[in-house]
């Protein structure tokens, strides 16, 4: 909040993997309680690939958790995450003119036991864009080692998901 706009922006950038950010808003950011809100355009060079008649693009971008943090086989002590969190991502894709939606990926709901924690991600397809609505949730800050097995799992999955694409090919 006490930090000039443009220079927030231009860190934003770097840390989402060198994107252009335009016409960011940002919500709640005065208060220390509740939640924070931005939204914003952005292009980013890139960010799909193209092979012959169709584009294939990631839609989590760069919202995507890139590796496990529960990486060894066994955990005897307590994770400590610090706070709960809960997390909100919406994207919305243009399909460029003259392409046409061949396939998105599934829809996904994770819940992890005691509800502990929650993964939802849901693409749908309205008109000529593709909404991208993904959660995350974990409910408690400090999970015992016998759910160990359970966030590994539930990270792989998260990580599964967040991989898969969304191909466009070209109308006839």
């Amino acid at each position: 909040n006490k930090q000039d706009l443009e220079t927030f922006i231009i860190a934003k950038e770097g840390r989402l993997e060198d994107i252009e950010i335009s016409d960011y808003k940002a919500e709640n950011t005065d208060i220390s309680e509740g939640y924070v809100s931005e939204s914003f355009t952005f292009y980013k060079e890139s960010s799909a690939d193209v092979i012959d008649d169709k584009i294939y693009v990631v839609p989590s971008l760069f919202f995507k958790i890139s590796e496990n943090p529960f990486k060894t086989e066994k955990r005897e002590y307590p994770i400590d995450f610090g706070y709960p969190t809960k997390e909100r991502y919406m994207t919305n894709i243009a399909v460029p003119e003259g392409y046409v939606v061949e396939s998105i990926p599934e829809p996904l709901i994770l819940q992890l036991p005691e509800d502990l924690g929650k993964f939802q991600f849901s693409p749908k397809v309205v008109g000529n864009k593709i909404n991208l609505a993904a959660f995350i949730e974990l409910k408690q800050s400090i999970v015992g080692p016998e759910m160990y097995p359970y966030l590994q799992a539930f990270f792989n999955q998260i990580i599964d998901k967040q991989k898969e694409q969304i191909v466009l090919t070209k109308s006839k």
